[in-house]
Parts: C-alpha cells; structure tokens; sequence
C-alpha cells in the first residue's frame, strides 16, 4: 500500500488504497464485472463472488442482492436466502439513519 502512495507521492485515503490493492493489473473491479454481466445468465458462484467484493467495499448493490435473492429461493437455499433478506433489510435502516 505504500507503494501506491510512494508511487503517486500523494497520500491516499487508506479505503480507497485497499481498494486499488486488491485488484491485480487487468483485472476487473466488482462494480465493472457486474456492469459487463448478464445477471440472468451468471451463475450464482459469480454472483456470489461479485457480491462479496462489492461487500468488502461497503457496498450493497441492490440489483445483485435481488438477483441472489431469487437464485436462492429458486434452489430452495433458504438458510442463505434468510441471510441476505437480514442484510437487505440492515443495510436499509442504515440508510434511512444516514439521511435523517
């Protein structure tokens, strides 16, 4: 991570660095792969993937959380469609709280 902000000579906010760092050169971020992909047609261990980056970024995407949500209901993986409706419903009071 230094060497980002030796390289750039500018200090950069520790997330975003972390950010940079976690992406190797050519590789897509998470928020280009789920603009590149047919939500329809990915399978759900690269939904499941995307969705777990975008998580490490503090990021929810609500398009994806419905897709998986649908995916789980269709396979009958309850235990893990219950966890994401917990994380859809956290992430909403977190949001009405930020903007009250």
């Amino acid at each position: 991570m230094n060497e980002i902000d030796l390289l750039t000579g500018y200090v950069l906010p520790r997330d975003i660095v972390e950010q940079l760092a976690r992406y190797k050169p050519g590789e897509l971020s998470w928020n280009e792969q789920l603009s590149t992909i047919d939500l329809q047609k990915t399978s759900r261990s690269k939904l499941e993937q995307i969705y777990q980056e975008a998580k490490q970024d503090g990021k929810y995407p609500f398009i994806l959380q419905q897709r998986l949500l649908n995916v789980y209901i269709q396979k009958k993986s309850i235990q893990q469609a219950f966890s994401l409706l917990h994380e859809m419903v956290s992430n909403r009071q977190q949001v009405r709280r930020y903007f009250h």
